[in-house]
């Protein structure tokens, strides 16, 4: 094959790469994960100059350089989801690109185009160069840092030497800094230098060149490794080596064999990451890559460096998966991308060039090799996007509707007040979503759940958007005083008047009001609740509403270091008359970040009440606490509640 052809070929490659990558990038996935979102929040973050140390981020997104590498994105497609997307897409690219220029120089050209060929067009690799998740530069990084690393130690000489050492330092601290798993992949560097001590085939400046190298790495993720937070997610899914540790070796013997099915049978059951169960390689590409893998390995026994190189990236790339099983294994076997789609690649030359390759057969070969491609990117496009982008599964993984309402309010909403229900409005989640898809300065929006909180903010009209997974409570329902509405399959926008809400409540017979109203620590006021059943029956849930208006938010006190922003909860208890707590909901669907002075809301709470419970008379109690340090907002005027921190609402009688 001659440098033009090859050329073209992999140029070829990588356009095709770009358009599976690229295509339909913002519609499919069809919205975002609260992890993509995390990532999403600290690349906008280093974008604005603002430090945050959270301590335990959402989907332990601790690792820095993702958030850069997005923020440098966001420069250029402006600070939103679709600049993350980018940014995946465009790192899959560059597993593609040296995937190619790593197998170029260890194997040959037709060895190096099959395996571009495979990583462009293979479910595995697409699927995770749009997901805006930090593991997305890893694969890619990796590979650069192998192929650097082959350049250093068998091609370049004098000057360029000390220039690939450095490209590799930097390629592999990057990846270190990018996603747990990489550190997994990263002790394939030592092994395969001893393998090279071992069998003397590399020179000895040579092999003082790569021990600094793996030194110069060490050095420099020294500082971000020695902190504990950045193993979160390893202390999360070590149990299985716990269990090993205690001579129980039944989980992570299950784990190591459900790891190994991803490949050819069983793959990744999690939707967020995989069509649930697709393995990696349809059954032809799977017999190649086993065929590939044990050519490898009885090379590398022979003393093949190259071989050596291939097996310890993969056996230490999928350890993770190993011990913890199929279950997100898409995200944890990702920094073998490059020399999994190898294996296959490097099997079907080594095949063609034994039995079939001559210059009757060559052409057949090379025809049969790319009709195999555009047949796996057939199947490919009809995986990912006909059948998992629109699945009601990957729908609601993907929060579709609330990425559909996020939409709709920055096309078409009034400024003004906007009131976003959506199941979870605590930060770090829904809220981030929206910080990426919205991006509107002059909208004031007010999140909550509507399926147990109400907020009402002090206008005489407002939009409300109640997305399909939170549809609104029928008692909130039948108080809000509705103008208009849209209806939407994701959601429902209505315009509604908060103010005639508040007072048609208040002056409901059902309702009683609190008066002097209970002031909980200058923060909220409970200003009155629904009028308390007067019999219950043990096993039944007591459905309660209280009223409640906003003071001033900044009395909940300064934001608690590593959190990322006040929370609090509503307390309501059933207490027996020897003070014992029967029954507890601790709960706040309006949540404290996003409180407004002078906002009133109204709480809803489910208590459920123990089969066997005493008939008899019980008190009911209120109270509102902080999170985490569940400190309670003691009272103003104390002498309103039963103690200093909980306001006594009145008695409930539990009937047989």
């Amino acid at each position: 094959m001659n440098r033009r052809t090859e050329l073209a070929a992999i140029v070829f490659i990588l356009l095709v790469a770009a358009g599976l990558r690229f295509h339909r990038l913002a519609e499919i996935p069809p919205g975002l994960t609260h992890d993509e979102a995390d990532v999403g929040h600290f690349a906008l973050n280093v974008l604005n100059g603002v430090r945050e140390d959270i301590a335990s981020p959402q989907g332990y997104i601790h690792e820095p350089f993702v958030h850069y590498s997005g923020a440098a994105f966001m420069l250029v497609f402006g600070p939103n989801d679709f600049a993350l997307r980018a940014h995946a897409a465009f790192w899959g690219l560059m597993v593609v690109l040296f995937g190619y220029a790593w197998a170029r120089r260890a194997f040959d050209a037709p060895t190096a185009l099959l395996t571009a060929g495979l990583i462009a067009v293979s479910y595995w690799p697409v699927a995770t160069s749009r997901q805006a998740h930090n593991f997305m530069p890893v694969p890619a990084l990796f590979a650069a840092g192998a192929y650097f690393i082959w350049r250093a130690l068998f091609g370049w000489e004098r000057w360029r030497a000390p220039a690939a050492w450095g490209a590799a330092v930097a390629s592999i601290t990057a990846s270190l800094y990018s996603y747990e798993s990489s550190r997994a992949v990263f002790l394939a560097l030592p092994i395969f230098w001893l393998y090279l001590a071992l069998t003397r085939q590399a020179p000895r400046a040579k092999m003082i060149g790569f021990a600094l190298a793996i030194g110069a790495i060490l050095a420099l993720t020294a500082p971000h490794l020695a902190g504990p937070v950045a193993w979160g997610r390893t202390n999360t899914l070590a149990e299985p080596l716990r269990a090993l540790r205690a001579g129980d070796w039944k989980p992570i013997a299950e784990n190591a064999l459900s790891g190994l099915a991803t490949f050819t049978m069983r793959g990744d059951p999690l939707v967020t990451y995989n069509l649930p169960g697709r393995p990696i390689f349809d059954p032809v590409t799977g017999a190649l890559f086993y065929v590939g893998m044990g050519l490898c390995v009885w090379r590398a026994i022979r003393g093949n460096a190259v071989s050596a190189l291939a097996i310890v990236w993969f056996a230490f790339g999928i350890a993770p998966t190993l011990i913890i099983g199929a279950y997100t294994s898409t995200l944890h076997s990702s920094a073998t991308q490059a020399i999994v789609f190898t294996f296959p690649a490097a099997a079907a030359v080594t095949i063609a060039r034994r039995f079939l390759f001559s210059r009757r057969f060559g052409h057949g070969v090379a025809i049969a090799a790319v009709a195999g491609l555009a047949l796996t990117a057939g199947m490919t496009y009809r995986d990912y996007f006909l059948r998992w982008g629109t699945s009601r599964e990957t729908r609601a993984a993907y929060f579709a509707d609330l990425a559909a309402a996020a939409d709709y309010l920055r096309d078409r909403a009034v400024p003004g007040a906007a009131a976003v229900s959506s199941p979870f409005p605590t930060l770090p989640l829904d809220p981030f979503v929206g910080d990426l898809r919205i991006r509107r300065r002059d909208l004031e929006l007010r999140w909550f759940d509507d399926r147990a909180a109400l907020v009402l903010p002090t206008v005489d009209s407002a939009e409300m958007i109640v997305v399909s997974s939170a549809p609104l409570d029928p008692i909130l329902a039948d108080r809000v005083n509705v103008t208009s509405r849209q209806s939407r399959p994701e959601f429902d926008a209505l315009t509604w008047d908060p103010l005639t809400t508040l007072r048609r409540w208040e002056a409901d017979a059902s309702f009683a009001e609190m008066s002097p109203s209970p002031n909980f620590g200058g923060a909220v006021e409970l200003t009155g609740h629904d009028v308390i059943p007067a019999a219950v029956a043990p096993g039944s849930v007591l459905r309660f509403a209280s009223l409640w208006r906003i003071l001033d938010p900044s009395a909940l006190g300064p934001m608690p270091a590593g959190e990322y922003g006040v929370q609090a909860a509503i307390t309501l208890r059933l207490v027996a008359p020897d003070s014992v707590i029967v029954a507890q909901q601790d709960t706040l669907g309006v949540p404290a970040w996003n409180w407004h002075s002078g906002d009133a809301f109204a709480q809803l709470h489910a208590l459920q009440l123990p089969a066997i419970l005493r008939a008899g008379q019980y008190r009911l109690t209120i109270g509102v606490y902080a999170i985490p340090s569940r400190q309670p907002l003691h009272l103003v005027s104390p002498g309103a509640g039963v103690s200093n921190d909980l306001v006594e609402l009145g008695t409930v009688n539990v009937a047989p």
